[in-house]
């Protein structure tokens, strides 16, 4: 569908007609297994998107027509943000293992031994081997923890992306040298949050239905030292911004406090 059509959106018994430019837009074309010419596909969360005739139907009965902060919803709040996909992202790092001919013990030490400068410098716990080869079955990861694994594959965590992902501009991390480890300030992107929710004039609660979290996910990032993987890529991609502008490299000289 080009931009400048409208999408017909059934939400509960309510229609409403909506255009379709920027986000929405991409949210039409990028779903999972759709062909808009085809009549009938599935988005990425399954919705049933009929089309033909004027414009597009989504059939969307679970979503309030309005939002908790008494904004009227729109479709991009539904479905409208792609995630990080852990168990690619770990079946990534066990076939560079496995070319390497590694054990999970091995990966630790070599994960490890990418800061060795710093890690002599501090008395910090090494990482543990089991506890890496675990991460599969957890199905889940801190974005702190993440970063080791990120650092040695030499990849960015927006290729892990699945679902409508933005194109946010260089994705690139930066290259810390072995007297550093790569942190994200949680601090810096609950501040970059912050100010986009008030320029859109959203409440935390109004927010996380947005992001797809509770609003003390939201907030809590201000504090926090870690924070989920999957979160963290969410709120980068509702800013439309590269995580690595929330990405540094730590030393004991400087960013300190990140370690």
């Amino acid at each position: 569908m080009e931009p400048g059509g409208l999408v017909l959106v059934l939400v509960g018994h309510a229609v409403a007609q909506v255009p379709v430019t920027g986000l929405a837009n991409r949210v039409l074309r990028t779903g999972r297994g759709a062909d808009l010419a085809s009549g009938l596909s599935v988005s990425a969360r399954g919705v049933p998107l009929v089309t033909g005739g004027t414009g597009t139907m989504i059939s969307m009965p679970d979503v309030p027509a309005r939002r908790d902060d008494g904004r009227q919803a729109n479709v991009t709040d539904v479905d409208a943000l792609a995630t990080f996909d852990f168990a690619a992202f770990f079946a990534a790092v066990d076939d560079a293992r496995r070319d390497r001919d590694m054990g999970w013990y091995d990966l630790a030490d070599e994960l490890w031994d990418q800061s060795a400068q710093l890690n002599a410098e501090r008395d910090d716990h090494p990482l543990c081997g089991g506890a890496v080869s675990r991460l599969g079955a957890r199905g889940e990861t801190s974005c702190q923890y993440a970063l080791y694994l990120l650092r040695w594959l030499g990849q960015a965590p927006e290729e892990f992306l699945t679902g409508p992902a933005l194109d946010v501009g260089d994705v690139r991390l930066p290259d810390p040298g072995p007297d550093s480890r790569l942190r994200w300030d949680l601090a810096q992107l609950h501040a970059a949050l912050n100010e986009e929710r008030q320029r859109q004039g959203l409440t935390w609660a109004g927010l996380a239905g947005q992001i797809g979290c509770t609003p003390s996910r939201l907030t809590n990032l201000r504090t926090a030292r870690v924070a989920d993987m999957a979160l963290t890529m969410r709120v980068t991609q509702w800013l439309h911004r590269p995580a690595a502008e929330f990405i540094h490299p730590a030393s004991s000289r400087h960013r300190a406090e990140l370690l």
